[in-house]
C-alpha cells in the first residue's frame, strides 16, 4: 500500500497507541517500526532516538526469557536497534550516547564480540571527546575480553606514553605477561614502559 505523506502522522499516531497493549519483545518491535518512521518520514531525529532507546532498554532483559518468539529471532530484534540507535546517534553527534551504547554491547557480550564494542567506545571517546582516561579505560576493557586485541593494546599504549603514564603502562603490559609469559610483545612493552619510567631495579 501507497501512503501519502499526509497519512504518514496517523500511522505514528496508531502505532504510538499500540504501545501500552504490548510488553517485551514485542513492544519493542513496535518502537523499532515507530522510529523508523520518525526518523526517516517525519524527520523527527530526536524522537526516533527515544523510541531506540526506549527499545534497547526492553530487549536485553526479555531476550533471555520471552517466549513468544525465538532466542534468533530475538537476537535479530536486538541487533536491529543497536544498529539504528547508533546510526542515528552518530548523524546526530550524540558521540557521548553512543560511547555508552558500544560499551552497554560491550558488557552484554563476550570475547572478540565484546572487544570489538568496547574498542568502538574507546575510539569514540578518544576521538570526538577528547577523554583520553575514558578511551583508556575502554581500551583496557577491551583487552580484558580478548587479550590478544593487538589494535586495542597498541592504543592504550599509544595514549598512555602521550600523557606519560608509563606506570599504567607497564601494569598494562604486566597483566598480559601472567597469562602469558612467552609474549615477547608484553615483555618488550613491559620492559619500555618501566625505563621510561625511571623503574630501573625492575630491568
Amino acid at each position: 500500500v501507497q501512503l501519502k505523506r499526509g497519512d504518514l502522522p496517523r500511522l505514528a499516531a496508531a502505532l504510538q497507541r499500540l504501545l501500552p497493549l504490548r510488553e517485551g519483545v514485542a513492544r519493542a518491535e513496535t518502537l523499532l517500526d515507530l522510529a523508523r518512521l520518525l526518523g526517516d518520514s517525519l524527520d523527527d531525529a530526536p524522537g526516533a532516538i527515544a523510541r531506540l532507546q526506549e527499545a534497547r532498554a526492553l530487549v536485553p532483559e526479555e531476550r533471555e526469557r520471552d517466549g513468544s518468539l525465538g532466542r534468533a529471532d530475538q537476537s535479530q530484534i536486538a541487533r536491529d536497534v543497536v544498529r539504528e540507535l547508533a546510526e542515528r546517534l552518530e548523524a546526530a553527534d550524540r558521540w557521548e550516547d553512543l560511547a555508552v551504547l558500544h560499551a552497554q554491547v560491550g558488557e552484554t557480550s563476550e570475547g572478540k564480540e565484546a572487544a570489538a564494542s568496547f574498542r568502538r567506545s574507546a575510539e569514540i571517546l578518544r576521538d570526538r571527546r577528547d577523554d583520553v582516561p575514558g578511551a583508556v579505560r575502554a581500551f583496557r576493557r577491551a583487552l580484558q575480553a580478548d587479550p590478544m586485541d593487538g589494535d586495542a593494546l597498541a592504543a592504550a599504549d599509544d595514549l598512555l606514553i602521550s600523557r606519560g603514564d608509563h606506570a599504567l603502562r607497564a601494569e598494562m603490559y604486566r597483566a598480559r605477561l601472567n597469562d602469558r609469559p612467552d609474549d615477547a610483545l608484553a615483555r618488550e612493552g613491559l620492559l619500555s614502559s618501566l625505563a621510561a619510567g625511571g623503574n630501573w631495579t625492575e630491568l
